[in-house]
Order: C-alpha cells, then sequence, then structure tokens
C-alpha cells in the first residue's frame, strides 16, 4: 500500500490549516481533522490498483462456437435482402418496361425516335396545307357562281325590261289598230255617200278595217303574252334574288364554317404535338428511371461479396486461426467487380493509416 502518498495528503492538510490554529476552537478543529481524513482517503483510492477482467480459459472456443452460430444467421438475413430488392426490382422493371411499351404505341418516341416525329408532324402540316389548298378552291368555285348567278340576274332585269317595253309597244299597236278602224269605218260611210263613185273605195275601206281588226287582235294576243312572260320573268327574278340570297349566305356560313374547322384543326395539332413532346419527355423519364434501376445489380454483387466474406470469416472462427487484416483484405480486394468497390476499399483503407483522425465539414 502507498502509505506515503497518505501521508504526503496528511500532512499538505495539516500545514495548509496553521495559519486558522490560533483562531479554531473545537468543532473548526474537527472540520480541519475531518477534511485531512478526507483527503487521505482520496489518495488511497488513486493509488489503489484497477482489477483487470479474468478471461476464462476456454474464451476463444465460445467465441468460435458463436461465430458459427451467428455467421449462418448473418448469410440468411444478406440472402434474404437480396432476393427481396432484386424481385422488387425485376417487378418495378416489369412495371417500367410496360409502360415505355404502352408510350411506344401511343405514338410518344423516344430520342431515338425524333426524326419519326418530325415526320409525323410534317405530314400534319401538310395535311392541313392540303385542307386549306382543297377547301380554298371550293370557296372560289362557290363564289365564282354566284357571280354569275349575279350577271344571270342582271340579264333577267334586262329582259323584264325589254319585256316591259315589248307590252308597251304591243298597247300601241293596238290603239293605232283602233284608231285605223276608226278611219276604215269613216271611210265606208263616205264610200256608201258617193255611190257608184265609190265603191272601189268602200272595198278598200273593208280590207283596211279587216287589218285593223286583225292588228287589233294581234295586238291584244301579243299584250297579253307579254303581260304573261313579264309575270314570269318577275317571278323569275324575285326566285332568283332570293337564291342569290340564299346562295351569298351559305358560302359565307361555309367559308366560317371551313376557317372554324380548320382552326381547330390546326389547335388540335398543337394539342397533338404538345402531348406527344410531353409523353416523350416522361417516357424519357422512365427510361432514365430503367437505367437507374439498375443498380440492383451491383448491390447484388456487393452483397454476394459479403456473403462469401462473411462464409470464410466463419470458416477461419471454426478452424481457430485467422490471418492478419492486411492479408485478409488483400483477399477480399480480389473479389471486386466494380470500381466503386475499389474506390471504397482505398477509403476504407486510408481512413486506417490515418490513425483515427477525423475531418470535420
Amino acid at each position: 500500500m502507498p502509505w506515503g502518498r497518505l501521508i504526503a495528503a496528511a500532512i499538505a492538510t495539516l500545514f495548509a490549516a496553521l495559519p486558522l490554529l490560533k483562531q479554531m476552537e473545537g468543532l473548526q478543529y474537527a472540520s480541519v481533522l475531518g477534511v485531512a481524513l478526507a483527503c487521505v482517503w482520496l489518495a488511497w483510492q488513486r493509488s489503489a490498483p484497477v482489477p483487470m477482467p479474468i478471461v476464462p480459459p476456454d474464451g476463444k472456443d465460445q467465441f468460435a462456437a458463436l461465430v458459427a452460430e451467428v455467421m449462418p444467421v448473418w448469410r440468411r438475413h444478406l440472402g434474404l435482402v437480396q432476393q427481396q430488392s432484386e424481385k422488387a426490382v425485376n417487378d418495378l422493371v416489369a412495371s417500367f418496361s410496360a409502360l415505355v411499351q404502352q408510350f411506344e404505341q401511343a405514338g410518344f418516341t423516344s430520342a431515338e425516335g425524333v426524326g419519326h416525329q418530325a415526320e409525323k408532324r410534317r405530314v400534319t402540316i401538310d395535311l392541313l396545307t392540303l385542307c386549306e389548298r382543297e377547301l380554298g378552291p371550293v370557296i372560289f368555285c362557290l363564289e365564282k357562281i354566284v357571280e354569275s348567278k349575279v350577271e344571270l340576274m342582271r340579264h333577267v332585269h334586262s329582259l323584264s325590261e325589254a319585256t316591259t317595253e315589248m307590252t308597251v309597244l304591243a298597247d300601241d299597236v293596238s290603239q293605232i289598230a283602233a284608231q285605223t278602224n276608226l278611219l276604215a269605218i269613216n271611210a265606208s260611210i263616205e264610200a256608201a255617200r258617193a255611190g257608184e263613185a265609190g265603191r272601189g273605195f268602200a272595198v278598200i275601206a273593208s280590207e283596211v278595217r279587216k287589218l285593223s281588226l286583225l292588228s287589233a287582235d294581234i295586238g291584244r294576243r301579243i299584250n297579253g303574252r307579254m303581260r304573261q312572260v313579264s309575270e314570269t320573268m318577275a317571278l323569275t327574278l324575285d326566285s332568283a334574288n332570293r337564291a342569290n340570297e340564299s346562295d351569298r349566305e351559305a358560302i359565307t356560313s361555309s367559308g366560317h364554317v371551313m376557317e372554324d374547322v380548320l382552326g381547330h384543326v390546326r389547335v388540335l395539332g398543337d394539342s397533338a404535338e404538345q402531348m406527344r413532346q410531353h409523353g416523350s419527355i416522361i417516357r424519357g423519364e422512365v427510361e432514365k428511371l430503367l437505367v437507374a434501376l439498375q443498380f440492383q445489380d451491383r448491390i447484388r454483387q456487393i452483397l454476394e461479396m459479403l456473403e462469401r466474406d462473411v462464409a470464410r470469416m466463419g470458416d477461419a472462427a471454426s478452424l481457430g486461426s485467422a490471418p492478419t487484416a492486411e492479408d485478409w483484405l488483400q483477399e477480399l480486394s480480389t473479389g471486386y467487380t466494380m470500381a466503386d468497390e475499389h474506390d471504397s476499399h482505398a477509403d476504407g483503407a486510408g481512413g486506417q493509416d490515418a490513425g483515427g483522425e477525423v475531418t470535420f465539414f
């Protein structure tokens, strides 16, 4: 027991209390004595040897048995993780592959199909141009028909005016025939007064009267016919005017409808183009996900490597002998198949060489 340390602690306590000895009473002496004893006890505690744990002689066998029991469980858990992750990723890949096929069937091409998509867009534009090119002449022909009808109506109107003039002329002929008939009657009266001398003149007056009566009848017939023609022409002109107005309204309405149809087709084409673009973007993202899901293969390789190393650790524990850490890590690195594994191994080795230093970011 280190009595020297105990005596030194007691003496140090007494010397520290010397300036106060003259002023102390009974209780103060007891306090100083208690402090001295406490210092002695603390010094004794710090100088006492630390008991070491006793390792049973069969500790190595227990560790080997522990490793033999635990390692298979670890391997089964690693296998379960590998199976579940592989199954889940395969299901995701199948689902995303089905989505890509649906996008393909819907016409949403990938980046490699930009040329095909541009060809479809060009076909849509050509279709719109063809519609405008084909519908434009139709409207132009309809407008020409209306213009020709307007020209025909002008001719019909002129003919109606001529018919009206012919009716007036027929009336004039009837009036002239009536006057000629009066003159013939007067001539016959004068010939009767003249007797035998006026017999020849009476015959001429009779013939003139017949001609005037015939002219009056023809004039009446012409006038009646011309009135019928005028009425027919008026009805025809009225029908032509209504037809012209209807044609103009029909052409105007057809033009508006065609413009609306072409406008809707353009909007539909733009919407379809936007839909194709967004669909292509979504398909590209899905394809990126398919590429990203290949991480499962890397995880599988790492898990297989860990499973082999765990099995090797179990074998070493069962044999009761193990190589050095450097040899173990060297053999472990020979099974790496990816650059990430070598980088991770190098980082771990660098951390060991650094003597446990920690870098804070």
